[in-house]
C-alpha cells in the first residue's frame, strides 16, 4: 500500500514538473482565458501550479477581458405549487441544467419610495432594467420611465416616444429590454392586426435619442404562440419568449437584426415534475460567464453559476 501511495506522489509530482515546464506562465493564462468557466474550474484540480494561477486576481480580471460565450439564465414558474425554478442553457439549446428551487415571489403595483430627497408615491405598471448604473421603472398613469442613478442616488422620470404610447392606457402592453447594453422599449399594442411589433432603441441616452425597429413575423404571430421580446443575447439577436412543443420541450425564437429573420433553438428542462403542463417559462435572460463568485457576506460561501 505504502509503495502505490508512493508511486501516486510520483507521478503527481511529474505531472506537476510538467505543468511548470511545458509553457511560460503567460502562455498558460492566454490559453485559459479563452475556455469555458466550466473547463477552467475542472483545470483547477490538475496540478497546483495551475491551481496557482488560476485562483489569482490577475487570471480573473484577464478571463473577464476575453469572456465571450453567452449563457442563459432561465426561470420556470410551477403553477402547480407556486415554486420557482431556475436553470442556465446554452444559447445552441439543448439540455438545461437546474440551480435552485425558490418560493414565490411578490411584488406590488402601488409602490411607495423614501428617499433623501422625500416621501414619493409612484404606480409601478412592472418591468424594470439597469443600464449604465441606472434602474429603470415603468410607470403607468402616466405612462413614463421613473430613473434611479445609483451612483448619484437621485431619480428623474422621463417620457417614452409618443408613438410608444399603446392605445389601451389602463392595461399597458409596453415592457423594457436591453439591446447591445441600451435601454429599450417593446410595445405589443395591435400586434394582432399588423403582425409587426416595435421596439424603440434608446441610441442617445443624455439626449434622449430613441431609434425605431420594426420586426416581422414570419408567420401568424397568434399562432407562434404570441412570443414577445426577453433578452439580447448575442450583439444583434432578440431572444422572444418561447413555446411549448411538449411536456418538457420549448422553443425559443430568435431575431436577427441584421438579417431580420428569425432562427430557434429547443431547451428540455432537467427535472421531473409532478405536472409538467402546468410548468411555464417566465424569463430568460443572458450572462456572460465569468470566475467571479457571488459572495455571501454571512458564510462567505461562493456562488458561481
Amino acid at each position: 500500500m505504502k509503495a502505490l501511495e508512493q508511486q501516486q506522489e510520483q507521478s503527481d509530482d511529474r505531472l506537476e514538473q510538467k505543468a511548470k515546464l511545458s509553457y511560460p506562465e503567460e502562455i498558460i493564462e492566454e490559453i485559459f482565458s479563452r475556455l469555458p468557466v466550466k473547463s477552467i474550474l475542472r483545470f483547477r484540480s490538475l496540478s497546483k501550479p495551475w491551481l496557482s494561477i488560476i485562483s489569482g486576481p490577475r487570471f480573473t480580471k484577464l478571463q473577464i477581458t476575453r469572456a465571450t460565450r453567452t449563457a442563459l439564465f432561465i426561470s420556470a414558474r410551477d403553477r402547480s405549487n407556486g415554486d420557482r425554478h431556475l436553470f442556465s442553457g446554452s444559447l445552441d439549446g439543448g439540455s438545461v441544467t437546474h440551480l435552485m428551487t425558490i418560493g414565490t415571489s411578490y411584488s406590488a403595483e402601488d409602490t411607495e419610495a423614501e428617499h433623501l430627497n422625500g416621501r414619493h408615491r409612484w404606480y409601478y405598471a412592472g418591468g424594470s432594467v439597469c443600464v449604465n448604473s441606472t434602474v429603470h421603472l415603468m410607470l403607468r398613469a402616466p405612462l413614463e420611465i421613473l430613473a434611479f442613478d445609483l451612483r448619484t442616488e437621485k431619480f428623474c422620470v422621463f417620457k417614452i416616444p409618443s408613438d410608444a404610447v399603446p392605445q389601451d392606457t389602463l392595461h399597458p402592453c409596453t415592457r423594457f429590454i436591453k439591446i447591445n447594453g441600451l435601454l429599450s422599449i417593446v410595445s405589443h399594442d395591435r400586434v394582432e392586426e399588423s403582425n409587426e411589433m416595435h421596439i424603440w432603441i434608446l441610441q442617445d441616452y443624455e439626449k434622449r435619442v430613441w431609434v425605431k425597429e420594426t420586426i416581422r413575423f414570419p408567420g401568424s404571430w397568434i399562432k407562434m404562440g404570441r412570443p414577445f421580446p426577453l433578452d439580447s443575447g448575442n450583439t444583434d439577436e432578440i431572444m422572444f419568449s418561447p413555446s411549448v412543443l411538449s411536456e418538457d420541450l420549448f422553443e425559443v425564437p430568435i431575431y436577427d437584426m441584421k438579417s431580420r429573420c428569425f432562427k430557434s433553438i429547443q431547451l428540455t428542462l432537467d427535472r421531473q415534475f409532478v405536472w409538467p403542463e402546468a410548468v411555464e417559462l417566465e424569463e430568460i435572460k443572458c450572462y456572460v460567464e465569468s470566475l467571479i463568485p457571488l459572495q455571501n457576506q454571512q458564510n462567505d460561501t461562493c456562488l458561481r453559476f
